[in-house]
């Protein structure tokens, strides 16, 4: 059975892990990480340590106003248009703006230093990332705020490439999107058309899958055993599983992912996230790269899974922030993600004018009233409001609204509640702060984006004017 590599937690999680990152980052010892792509690996994975320190994600000031204006724009297509990037082997700071995309597939590209000073701008021919995961629900669909479910896994693990990477192509691939079910079968269907299109020409840079299937092994076998033993031990148990469908579908996907990574596609998934004794068996071929998850005291999480096998490493956590325009997870300005369809209405508003009492609501909808006709259109629309007990945090008392619709609407009833600037937000905001997006199915797309962006930006600074 696959499973996603998300979890989504509403409580600080608390990271004690005995491993040192000097063992589990630096493994000089490991031929792996003497070649370039190891050395790379190393650069940005000490990277992201000083990233989960640091917080490399401030607004720089840039000099010309067409840039400021992307930059400094709160608006969700503006802010998926630039990134900050550190080049491991220079350690120098640059920005890098998406200019526009253009007819001939190249991207225009905008390259600021430090001082926010434009340094080149050219067009570049984007690199490939395709990312294959399960649909999970949608962006769309109509989900009750209670739950903890604001996005969807497959959007989740996109946009997380999208937005580190806003010069790449990112292409989703959804394994599930006609049966619904996340299986070895719907993979494997999956990588089968990637391979069908390198066999083609076309080139790919870069998959990532967020999937995994976990085995657990003996902690002393863990503890005493090299990376390779336990890669060896993983793999000969996948393929003598006594359910012979289980064992055939391991040896074809893994088969299909070797066949893969000879085209030069590198191939990164998740660790997993169920402990150091958990090994995602998807880790286990030639050419995969797997990514585990750091805590947020710079250790590794002691939820990351694969721990002898992982090559890459990035943070674990992300705090979600609640704007008027959306989410944002980055740490950047802006809202990186829209709100559902059924919040977007009223979510980032004002509740004045939107509230009534039970008792109105009640005459509402009997009343033939002509001043009564707006509340009707709200109630159909999904904008109508009643208000609840209020909520109190740290001493601070804030509004709480239910969100009421008609039956013809098809929309669920949801709660929202008020910031201290008055506008609505979901409620889960307040049920259990701070709301968190963890899960090394974040982690593996970010370092994906993270290796495209790097190899993009070193011929861009490269290329001759």
């Amino acid at each position: 059975m696959i499973i996603n590599n998300f979890t989504n937690y509403y409580q600080n999680i608390k990271f004690t892990s005995k491993i040192t990152t000097e063992e589990v980052i630096d493994k000089e010892t490991v031929p792996y990480f003497k070649t370039p792509e190891g050395q790379m690996a190393v650069a940005l994975n000490k990277q992201a340590l000083s990233d989960i320190k640091t917080n490399i994600n401030f607004l720089p000031k840039p000099v010309e106003e067409c840039d400021r204006k992307i930059i400094e724009s709160d608006r969700l297509e503006d802010c998926r248009r630039w990134t900050n990037w550190v080049d491991p082997k220079s350690g120098k700071f640059y920005t890098i703006i998406k200019k526009r995309d253009n007819i001939n597939g190249t991207k225009t590209v905008r390259v600021l230093d430090d001082s926010g000073k434009l340094i080149k701008e050219c067009n570049i021919r984007p690199k490939k990332i395709v990312v294959i995961d399960e649909e999970g629900f949608t962006n769309d669909d109509t989900q009750h705020t209670m739950s903890n479910n604001l996005i969807g896994h497959g959007f989740l693990v996109s946009l997380i490439a999208k937005r580190t990477n806003p010069i790449a192509n990112v292409e989703t691939m959804i394994i599930n999107k006609d049966t619904k079910d996340i299986t070895e079968e719907n993979l494997i269907a999956a990588l089968k058309k990637v391979l069908k299109r390198l066999k083609r020409g076309e080139k790919i840079d870069a998959i990532n899958i967020s999937l995994g299937s976990l085995l657990s092994l003996d902690r002393e076998f863990c503890k005493t055993q090299d990376s390779y033993t336990i890669q060896r031990t993983l793999d000969k148990i996948a393929k003598n599983d006594k359910d012979k469908k289980n064992a055939q579908e391991y040896t074809k996907l893994k088969e299909l992912l070797d066949k893969i990574g000879r085209y030069g596609t590198r191939i990164l998934i998740s660790a997993g996230n169920s402990g150091d004794l958990s090994y995602n068996i998807f880790c286990t071929g030639r050419y995969t790269e797997p990514v585990a998850g750091l805590g947020n005291d710079g250790r590794v999480s002691e939820n990351s899974s694969s721990r002898r096998l992982a090559i890459h490493y990035e943070a674990y956590s992300h705090p979600i922030i609640f704007k008027k325009g959306g989410l944002e997870i980055e740490g950047y300005k802006g809202a990186e993600i829209p709100y559902p369809k059924h919040y977007a209405k009223i979510a980032g508003k004002s509740a004045d004018g939107n509230v009534v009492t039970k008792e109105k609501l009640e005459e509402i909808n009997e009343s033939t009233n002509p001043e009564d006709m707006i509340y009707k259109e709200k109630l159909k629309d999904g904008l109508l409001l009643i208000e609840n007990e209020p909520v109190t945090i740290k001493g601070v008392q804030y509004p709480v609204y239910s969100n009421v619709a008609d039956e013809e609407s098809m929309i669920d009833e949801f709660y929202l509640g008020a910031t201290k600037d008055g506008f609505l937000i979901p409620l889960s905001y307040y049920k259990n702060p701070p709301l968190e997006i963890s899960g090394t199915s974040i982690a593996a797309p970010k370092r994906a984006a993270k290796l495209m962006l790097n190899d993009a930006m070193q011929e861009i600074l490269h290329q001759k004017d």
